[in-house]
């Protein structure tokens, strides 16, 4: 099955953030579908013991999602 052809250039920031939004949910729904290498995995294994410590600031996707937008709004 091939992909669908997207003209992203004919879509507005806006679209292609929600088109990225997509993507990323459909991940993150069945993560074990990204293969991930060994050194990813450490990376990933250090991130998550500084989150469960509480050593790592973090904000939610919609908080830095709205920052996005917000600047696309905002940008000449």
């Amino acid at each position: 099955m091939g992909l669908p052809k997207i003209d992203l250039n004919a879509l507005t920031d806006a679209e292609r953030l929600q088109l990225l939004d997509q993507v990323w949910e459909s991940f993150r729904q069945v993560p074990d579908s990204l293969p991930v290498t060994p050194a990813q995995r450490a990376e990933l294994d250090r991130r998550q013991a500084a989150y469960d410590s509480g050593d790592m600031p973090v904000r939610s996707w919609q908080v830095v999602r709205e920052e996005i937008r917000s600047r696309l709004r905002h940008d000449p």
